[in-house]
């Protein structure tokens, strides 16, 4: 079941000469129970198209569907009902400083005009959800930053919502209590079901959280899918950059045997391939390098790499200088790589006389 469907979305803000495009065509599915992720760096549009999935921000184009329902058609009393489905958070927690965490997480429910014994028992369970049982009388300016955004999430979720937006929500909390939080976030979403989309420009969020990932830029998005295909296997420039990924460079065509050859025809004594190496599940924790290199009776040098997981998929990431002699046994060594599983882009060749520099070390 789709949750979310973003059907060609625009957004300009003025008009004539002082039109700003913030978004263009926007197309996304967003099935019932995923974490979607929207990634790219400031001013692609990520927080715009957010505010559309609750009409927060209305689009200029196109349609946003929400549980089946198209939001732009409905009237003011309609959309307000629908919006109650829809919980957001935001970066810098919005809470109310003259009300307890108790009267932040009721506020809605004052809205939807429940009784306060009903308040009271869902403020209490809500408490207990994000950990915060006994915080009931406290103010916002007695809690850490990690407390407020949970008093902000147990508030988002009061009017038992089916999606839960996410504007940078971890952007202004330290490394270790960034943890904490997507760790709640992903009980949350397995114990309620609940679809979660989450903005951000932090890959290890994406890493994390998401089962799928749109990367926008200028407005567009320029890739979707899910985070191991993606991340494994950017199409886009600008993905690469954000995975800290080079572009392929001199780039040989390894389905020509002849590509790499000295002016004489014939191949050069040694060179060595700058390979980029990806795979994940299983063969993710296997040896596949030095395997590889084994079969083929050649070398290599890890000048960067990644073990991590994607989600609950192991993956690993390398940046490989591979010694071959010639272009049959780099045809047989990528070959090798991808027979395993693995995705391999061959980066550009260097002599056997350049220095040779690592440039990361390994995180494991």
């Amino acid at each position: 079941m789709i949750t979310i469907r973003l059907h060609n979305v625009s957004k300009t803000y003025g008009s004539g000469k002082q039109s700003v495009r913030a978004l263009t065509d926007v197309s996304i599915e967003i099935p019932s129970g995923e974490i979607f992720g929207l990634i790219g760096y400031s001013g692609a549009g990520k927080s715009t198209l957010l505010r559309c999935i609750n009409l927060l921000e209305r689009p200029s184009a196109g349609e946003v569907w929400v549980d089946d329902v198209a939001l732009q058609r409905l009237g003011k009393r309609d959309l307000q009902q629908a919006r109650r489905k829809i919980g957001m958070i935001f970066q810098h927690f919005h809470l109310l400083h003259s009300k307890t965490v108790a009267d932040n997480i009721a506020f809605p429910l004052k809205l939807a005009k429940l009784s306060k014994a009903q308040r009271q028992q869902r403020v209490q369970e809500l408490l207990h959800l994000v950990g915060l049982a006994g915080y009931e009388h406290k103010y916002p300016a007695q809690l850490s930053g990690g407390q407020k955004q949970r008093v902000a999430i147990a508030r988002a979720l009061a009017n038992d919502p089916t999606v839960l937006l996410c504007d940078e929500a971890t952007s202004a909390l330290d490394p270790q209590t960034t943890d904490s939080i997507l760790d709640l976030l992903l009980q949350i979403n397995r114990r309620l079901g609940l679809t979660i989309v989450i903005v951000t420009h932090e890959i290890a969020v994406v890493r994390k959280l998401c089962d799928r990932v749109a990367v926008m830029a200028n407005g567009r998005v320029l890739e979707q899918g899910p985070v191991a295909e993606v991340f494994l296997a950017p199409q886009h420039d600008v993905t690469r950059q954000l995975l800290g990924i080079a572009a392929p460079h001199g780039t040989v065509d390894t389905t020509q045997e002849d590509t790499v050859a000295t002016a004489a025809g014939e191949p050069p004594m040694s060179a060595a391939a700058r390979l980029h190496v990806a795979c994940a599940g299983a063969q993710a924790n296997q040896p596949v390098l030095a395997e590889v290199a084994a079969m083929t009776n050649t070398t290599y040098t890890i000048l960067r790499g990644t073990v991590d997981t994607l989600k609950d998929t192991p993956f690993a990431r390398f940046t490989v200088l591979w010694n071959t002699g010639s272009q049959a046994t780099l045809q047989a060594v990528v070959d090798a790589l991808r027979a395993r599983g693995c995705q391999v882009e061959i980066q550009g060749t260097t002599s056997p006389d350049t220095p040779i520099q690592a440039e990361a070390e390994v995180t494991v």
